[in-house]
């Protein structure tokens, strides 16, 4: 059986499990009851979106400042990194997931000791491999732009209108992230509807 077709089944066991959740009326956002001490970033794939997304890096240092944010990555974009003296590094190899597009025990092991509170996901194309391990790790609050098969793995989902590049797309999930940690009054405290979880920008 080759990897698309296993994938495909991954995707279609979530969306079965997915039908079958109930979820609650509304989902509480960990900002202001209690510190956030891990939060964990999945830097994109594409090696120019992962680019665009290093320039932005230290906006969300700036509105996690007593965090400490991982970034998980790949491998080959280590190098691309200088340093990255204010993150915590997590390397990933394409073969670190298995043929269903599960995270092995090698990566689970690199993560499993955080606790994270926040995950976001950067990347604008559905990645099942990054989105599955998102989902496993289970954080309250899960980000992503959306894209298809978003809600059965993530819980806060970012629609961004019109046909924007990348960057802008970025910048706007920032903002909404700024939004709701308080630095803007207008989102701070809301709770969200897990089923109607998509944030329009």
């Amino acid at each position: 059986m080759n990897i698309k077709v296993c994938q495909k089944l991954t995707l279609f066991y979530y969306n079965l499990k997915n039908s079958f959740y109930s979820p609650q009326s509304t989902l509480s956002l960990p900002f202001s009851s209690k510190p956030i001490n891990n939060i964990l970033v999945c830097l994109p794939e594409s090696l120019e979106d992962f680019r665009a997304a290093k320039t932005q890096l230290p906006t969300l240092t700036e509105v996690f400042q007593s965090s400490t944010i991982s970034l998980l990555l790949k491998t080959d974009y280590l190098k691309l990194t200088n340093g990255a003296r204010n993150y915590r590094l997590v390397a990933y190899s394409s073969d670190e997931f298995d043929i269903r597009g599960l995270p092995k025990k090698s990566l689970w092991q690199k993560l499993a000791p955080q606790l994270f509170e926040i995950t976001i996901d950067f990347n604008a194309e559905f990645k099942l491999p990054i989105a599955a391990l998102c989902r496993k790790i289970n954080s309250p609050f899960r980000l992503t732009f959306a894209k298809p098969n978003d809600i059965v793995f993530f819980n806060i989902i970012l629609q961004i209108s019109g046909n924007k590049d990348y960057t802008t797309k970025l910048k706007s999930l920032l903002h909404y992230l700024q939004a709701i940690v308080g630095r803007e009054k207008s989102l701070n405290n809301q709770a969200f509807n897990p089923v109607n979880s998509r944030i329009s920008s």
